[in-house]
């Protein structure tokens, strides 16, 4: 990057002058020695559970009949869970406490269970799971949908209902597989489930629930889950035609397939009654063009290593296609149903395969509030996104192919997300640090192992990333290298390729400051306040706006464009803000 230096300066006289101080950035922070790590308690209370291919037979000492709505679909019969039209059904954990489920038979091998865990707290206390080696295929059973008690809403292999609160701790050297069902590979009907099912739902102020799933590892970080979402369903989140409940993940090794139209870590497929019938329809949530009757959900990731894959029009990380569109009746508006946050962890996301589908943030033709979409940086978050079809990888608005990607001004990370004309081999993909421009032996950021999950059949038409603030290397060893800075202090940064192959990257002005500065009174005393301003020479004319706060930053009113400022007789404390940019409304930098 080539750069120019120039200064700008703002004079200040006046009678009595007291501090000027420099707008401080707020940075959060994450416990690392709590992220990610759930231990039992060596008094709690554990309730064992085997889950094996013949597992039929339910102890009354943790199973409860569950109503659903006015429907009470759950019966008890010879000591087996029923459904109301007569289906086998599964495990209904209804109460809170811990319970340890795992999958080995009497012989010590690990076996498989058709059935279906249903989590819905009755007593309002939290409901544990620990995973040690289960493999759960979720069977064709069904509720009641909540919008119309005549279509049936599908069970995920683990189901958690209402506003069920259901921590998953992924048990030290286990290794734990989820699938979900498809009853109708069309995708027309919302029996079609997610692996790990959150629900979420909204018909009035007294009859709506918001659920949340915690996945954890143990001490070793040694515990391992792969979710696969049935057709139109989420890997984790929303069944086929639904909504996301809550979701965080602080720890253990995480891999999450979606199944087609679906997030892989999110929303279900497209939540517009047209195609599901029951009355869930994303334009009844708008009220004079704002959301008013959801449930606003988050995903929130602290911590683990997770690899998400989606495979049509949703995003690996993010929410439902179509949000934004006339054919949900919601054209031209935006969504406020989802927050985004990541913290920290290993991520590799892999967005669907359509144009202008997001790897993480919004699906296909969906206009996400940009500040619904936080990213921290907080020295151990590390990021690959990648999208299988052109537009960049992390995005908010997917209507306007023209869209410039934007996230939260509060996030503290630095996003690079950059957008390609070619579709370039991801596993050949190589990502190094550089010390002072040299290459260091150990300096690959995400291991060859890591993205060798990619796969040889899997291009990518953008890479976005978001590392520790260095200098590093981009290499595929087919097109030009790709060098990249991350700096301190946030935002997002975008850029594409050109036709010479090389990528342009937008960097953002760089403003040094000074200390504060000190002004002691006297009736002519004066202060020179100078920074300086590092951009790049092939970008638009940079402007400036110096202002001024008397309220501690709450409100900024601009200078004159003379450069000089006299504060009042009794002001001892004014802060001052300079903003720089091609323009102030889309590109400043405070």
């Amino acid at each position: 990057m080539s750069n120019y230096i120039g200064s700008s300066k703002q004079k200040l006289g006046n009678k009595l002058i007291g501090l000027i101080v420099i707008v401080a950035m707020t940075f959060t922070s994450i416990n690392l020695e709590t992220v990610g790590v759930y231990n039992i308690k060596a008094d709690e209370n554990v309730t064992n559970i085997a889950l094996t291919a013949d597992w039929e037979t339910l102890s009354p000492e943790y199973t409860d009949e569950l109503g659903y709505g006015t429907v009470n679909q759950w019966t008890k019969v010879d000591g087996k869970l029923i459904l109301a039209n007569g289906s086998p059904g599964g495990l209904c954990i209804s109460k809170g406490g811990t319970y340890r489920l795992s999958g080995r038979n009497s012989s010590g091998d690990i076996e498989t269970a058709k059935t279906n865990i249903i989590v819905k707290s009755l007593d309002g206390k939290p409901i544990n799971l620990i995973l040690n080696n289960v493999n759960i295929e979720a069977r064709g059973t069904a509720n009641v949908s909540a919008y119309d008690s005549n279509y049936k809403v599908g069970i995920g292999a683990i189901d958690i209902q209402g506003n069920t609160v259901c921590n998953i701790i992924l048990e030290d050297g286990s290794v734990n597989t989820l699938k979900g069902y498809t009853y109708n590979a069309k995708g027309d009907t919302i029996r079609n489930t997610a692996a790990i099912s959150v629900e979420n739902y909204y018909i009035d102020e007294s009859n709506n629930a918001l659920a949340t799933v915690t996945i954890n590892g143990q001490d070793k970080n040694t515990g391992y889950l792969t979710c696969t979402g049935a057709q139109c369903g989420a890997a984790i989140g929303g069944n086929d035609g639904r909504l996301t409940g809550n979701i965080t993940i602080n720890g253990g090794n995480i891999t999450a397939y979606s199944g087609k139209w679906a997030a892989a870590i999110g929303d279900g497929d497209t939540i517009y009654k047209k195609w599901h019938n029951d009355g869930a329809d994303v334009g009844n949530w708008y009220v004079n063009g704002e959301n008013k009757n959801i449930n606003c959900s988050k995903i929130e990731i602290n911590g683990g290593n997770v690899y998400a894959m989606a495979t049509t029009a949703t995003p690996a990380i993010g929410c439902s296609d179509q949000l934004s569109t006339s054919q949900s009746g919601t054209e031209g508006l935006q969504w406020d149903g989802m927050k985004i946050e990541i913290n920290g962890g290993t991520i590799i996301a892999v967005g669907g395969d359509i144009e202008d589908t997001a790897g993480v943030g919004a699906g296909n033709q969906t206009n996400l509030n940009p500040s619904n979409i936080i990213i921290n940086q907080n020295g151990y978050t590390k990021m690959l996104v990648l999208t299988k079809q052109g537009g960049y990888p992390i995005i908010n608005d997917t209507t306007n192919a023209n869209a410039i990607p934007a996230i939260s001004s509060e996030s503290t990370a630095t996003v690079i997300d950059l957008k390609f004309n070619s579709k370039r081999q991801a596993n050949k993909i190589e990502f190094w640090e550089l010390v002072h421009g040299e290459y260091i032996a150990d300096g690959e950021v995400f291991p060859n192992r890591e993205l060798a999950k990619l796969g040889d059949d899997l291009f990518t038409y953008g890479i976005a990333v978001v590392l520790p603030s260095n200098t590093y290397k981009i290499k595929d060893g087919e097109n030009p290298d790709i060098d990249i800075v991350v700096p301190d202090g946030g935002g997002m940064i975008p850029g594409e390729e050109k036709t010479d192959g090389t990528v342009d990257i937008k960097y953002p002005p760089t403003i040094t400051t000074p200390d504060s500065v000190v002004v002691e009174k006297g009736e002519d005393a004066k202060a020179e306040f100078i920074v300086n301003v590092t951009y790049d020479k092939n970008a638009a004319s940079i402007k400036y706006q110096w202002q001024a706060s008397k309220d501690g930053g709450n409100t900024w009113s601009d200078i004159s464009a003379d450069d000089s400022y006299s504060m009042e007789n009794d002001t001892t404390g004014v802060k001052l803000n300079v903003k720089v940019g091609d323009s102030f409304e889309k590109d400043g930098y405070p």
